[in-house]
């Protein structure tokens, strides 16, 4: 038996804070047990084939509401949307069925954050500042949290702890993972394998 922990990231576009969304950087997720995973994906899996939907993502799933409440008139893309076309009903009961899916079971919250807009202005008063890079202090607080959050959860607990990240095409951003990752290995020697996986692949839903 394992702890797996999933993760994905926000804000992390911009080193100086100053594109919007940028202004803070955010890693976060759950841990949970692998059984609680498993049955998490089997119930995840239902509420998708009951609506039809290919998968989630709040993103096109939020620019779908806004167009079915008329907030807004639906762009050149909106017809490649999943849920394009939907009722409102719909979307609301599709979301607060896979709100239950979420909120179920034993799992862990764990993030960690940075102020990046904040951090950009304290590096040009701290010019000899060895961490220029704001994100990659986001993953390593991502991962003492992480490690507190278990730990707190599951005291006696001794199984190894994977860390699944969506997959990311940023050399960079990955990069600042695996390194936080390898550090934390050579001081907590629970802590095992690292992927970057398809959040869209129904075997990585969490």
């Amino acid at each position: 038996m394992k702890i797996v922990v999933y993760a994905d990231e926000s804000g992390t576009h911009d080193k100086n804070g100053t594109e919007r969304g940028s202004e803070v950087a955010v890693v976060a997720g759950y841990a949970a047990k692998v059984d609680s995973w498993t049955k998490f994906c089997k119930d995840w899996r239902a509420v998708l084939k009951a609506y039809s939907a290919p998968y989630f993502h709040f993103n096109e799933f939020a620019d779908a509401s806004a167009v079915a409440r008329n907030k807004r008139p639906p762009t050149s893309r909106h017809k490649n949307n999943p849920y394009s076309g939907w009722a409102i009903d719909q979307l609301d009961n599709f979301l607060f069925d896979l709100a239950k899916v979420a909120a179920a079971g034993s799992r862990v919250p764990v993030a960690g954050y940075v102020d990046t807009r904040g951090y950009a202005g304290y590096l040009k008063q701290m010019p000899e500042e060895k961490m220029r890079n704001p994100h990659a202090g986001c993953v390593w607080w991502f991962y003492e949290s992480a490690l507190q959050g278990i730990q707190a959860k599951w005291p006696r607990l001794q199984w190894p702890i994977t860390f699944i990240f969506d997959q990311t095409e940023s050399e960079e951003w990955r990069s600042a993972i695996t390194s936080a990752h390898l550090s934390y290995q050579k001081l907590n020697s629970r802590i095992k394998a690292i992927a970057f996986a398809n959040k869209k692949d129904p075997e990585h839903y969490p």
